[in-house]
């Protein structure tokens, strides 16, 4: 996803270059990955097969299919043409245990 951002958004931008990347413990049991970066729709570049998504919806899948029971990944992606930002949101939540034991 980080390789799509540079390719899609940072390397192509005329404007703004900026890549964003916010990781966030969201509860004990879930973890978000947030990656913003900005896209410009009118550019050749940007009209690519979007195998880079695909490959890792499908490594997701994979993953909640190995790790039923205990996790489970999901991605999302979004695009604002009108501000040019492309922001993906990735989720990992842990069923039965934590991310991180509390401190004691």
């Amino acid at each position: 996803l980080l390789e799509n951002a540079i390719k899609h958004g940072t390397l192509i931008s005329e404007e703004e270059n900026y890549l964003k990347i916010q990781i966030t413990l969201i509860t004990p049991f879930e973890l978000q990955i947030v990656i913003v970066n900005p896209f410009e729709p009118n550019k050749r570049n940007n009209h690519g097969a979007r195998m880079g998504l695909k490959l890792v919806k499908d490594r997701l899948i994979l993953i909640n299919q190995r790790y039923e029971n205990e996790f489970e990944g999901r991605i999302d992606s979004k695009i604002d043409t009108e501000s040019g930002i492309y922001t993906t949101i990735l989720v990992f939540s842990k069923r039965y245990k934590e991310w991180f034991l509390p401190k004691t």
